[in-house]
């Protein structure tokens, strides 16, 4: 009996079964799956372009205290009408030495100079230093004696005479005079020199001011 209903079953689908009509079915139902599934993605497109706004806006409004951090910031201007106090130039009195403290300041650049110059006289090298020395000497010499009295110049002029020769003995072409000569000449006029005219000896005959 089953076996029987089932066969009238399958005689009425085959007897019912339209295939325009199934196609059709098949035709709505694939169009309403396409709806369904553009849908969907304008809907997820739409998602995402959102997202993306939204991010954009929270990074750039993020990077902005950096840029202004790094972004150099210009100096403000130099307030125009502020006063600068002036200070007005002080004048100081120059220093007036005295007639002793000029001589012994002078007589001892002089030791400096005869000392380096009785060193090197000896050596056949050296001749622009040799004459810049004696330069040195006789302008220290020269106002020694413009401080001392007049009677008592006398020697010292001479000594300042046989310096300018031993001058002229280093500057010229030829030497005239060999190098122990100039030595001992140098150094009879360092003797004399030191025991007349040291400030001991001399500070007696100072002009006074």
């Amino acid at each position: 009996m089953n076996a029987d209903l089932h066969k009238n079953n399958i005689s009425k689908a085959y007897l019912n079964y339209n295939p325009e009509k199934v196609s059709t079915d098949y035709n709505n139902i694939f169009r309403k799956v396409s709806e369904q599934r553009t849908k969907a993605w304008f809907e997820c497109g739409s998602i995402y372009f959102v997202c993306f706004l939204l991010i954009s806006a929270i990074f750039i409004d993020g990077c902005e205290p950096l840029r202004k951090k790094f972004t150099r910031k210009k100096k403000k201007a130099s307030v125009e009408d502020e006063t600068v106090p002036l200070l007005e130039p002080i004048d100081y009195p120059q220093k007036v030495y005295s007639p002793a403290e000029t001589y012994k300041h002078h007589y001892s650049l002089w030791q400096v100079w005869n000392n380096e110059l009785q060193n090197i006289v000896l050596e056949s090298a050296y001749r622009k230093r040799k004459i810049y020395l004696v330069d040195q000497i006789i302008a220290h010499l020269e106002v020694m004696r413009n401080l001392i009295l007049e009677e008592k110049q006398i020697s010292l002029i001479s000594s300042l005479e046989r310096l300018r020769k031993v001058k002229s003995d280093l500057e010229a072409p030829v030497p005239t005079r060999n190098l122990s000569a100039l030595k001992r000449d140098l150094a009879l006029i360092d003797k004399e020199i030191r025991n007349s005219y040291k400030f001991t000896e001399i500070e007696s005959a100072l002009k006074q001011q």
